[in-house]
């Protein structure tokens, strides 16, 4: 989960990890699928060949937060990576709310109009939440379900209704988004966006997230799914995930801390917690070469090579 963040339009030479002497072409070539699903029109990335691994970005993100981690996994897998409802180049039907279970279902529709059976998921932040609630509501069936710096616990205290609340009274008003579009439409906004959720902007995580921030819909989207979640009912049914739940969680992150992952695992059966130090919220961003051994361990374990 970062601040609604958006672009116009995410292009392949963007997405696509810089080739290398040593680098398959095949593996890190990517493919771009646009389909309509129920009124959803779906910007879909693939890359590689093999079993089908799905990985979910966050709010306010989109399929560009996995391109430093492409080289590392598409090895002899397909991976398969959404921009979600609104965000990107995805496009949600006007009037549907964003709440999680909506979300749920929509990504149900995709993965089966696209062919798609996922044995493998990774999920960062809000990402992570929604591959929780799409295996409670057995839309789709993984081996197990990586989380990093996963965001399934609603606010603290008082801070839950308040930010209910405003997120509800920005996504209703029109003009909110081009606002905020207009005030983080700059490097400075961005690089503080990033370091004030544990993370150290590189050059390029810093241009990457500026090119996101051109598209009002983008934000409203990210506002819409704020203003519309129901965590406390995920938290609730959590306890009865079925699957492996393996919560990645970057010490430095101050959106999501990483104690929330430890409360997590003692109430879900299934679950463990892997600490990684000196990271932030956007750790697979920053440091990807530290985040992709613990990922292929992890696939391993589930006999999934990466």
């Amino acid at each position: 989960m970062l601040m609604p963040v958006c672009y116009r339009a995410l292009s392949v030479r963007r997405v696509m990890p810089q080739q290398t002497e040593d680098s398959d072409p095949q593996s890190t070539r990517l493919i771009e699928r646009q389909l309509q699903v129920d009124g959803f029109q779906w910007q879909l990335y693939e890359c590689g060949q093999g079993p089908d691994i799905l990985l979910l970005h966050g709010t306010g993100s989109s399929a560009h937060t996995w391109r430093a981690l492409l080289p590392e996994l598409s090895g002899s897998c397909r991976l398969l990576m959404p921009d979600l409802p609104g965000h990107g180049r995805s496009k949600a039907p006007r009037g549907r709310r964003l709440t999680i279970e909506n979300i749920s279902d929509a990504l149900g529709g995709l993965l089966r109009a696209a062919d798609v059976s996922a044995v493998f998921a990774i999920g960062h932040s809000a990402g992570a939440a929604l591959l929780a609630q799409m295996a409670l509501d057995e839309v789709f069936h993984p081996r197990a379900i990586v989380s990093l710096n996963g965001a399934f616990m609603p606010f603290q205290g008082a801070a839950n209704p308040v930010f209910g609340s405003l997120a509800r009274l920005l996504s209703a008003a029109p003009l909110v988004p081009q606002l905020v579009s207009r005030r983080l439409a700059n490097r400075r906004a961005v690089e503080r966006l990033i370091s004030q959720v544990g993370s150290s902007p590189s050059q390029l995580q810093v241009d990457e997230y500026v090119s996101l921030l051109q598209s009002p819909g983008h934000i409203g989207a990210a506002l819409g799914m704020m203003a519309n979640w129901d965590l406390a009912g995920l938290s609730r049914r959590l306890p009865g995930l079925a699957v492996p739940l393996e919560l990645v969680a970057c010490e430095g992150d101050r959106a999501v801390p990483a104690v929330q992952a430890q409360m997590l695992a003692d109430r879900v059966p299934r679950a463990r917690v892997h600490r990684l130090p000196g990271l932030g919220h956007l750790g697979h961003e920053e440091q990807p070469s530290r985040v992709a051994p613990l990922l292929q361990a992890l696939a391993v374990e589930v006999s999934i090579e990466l």
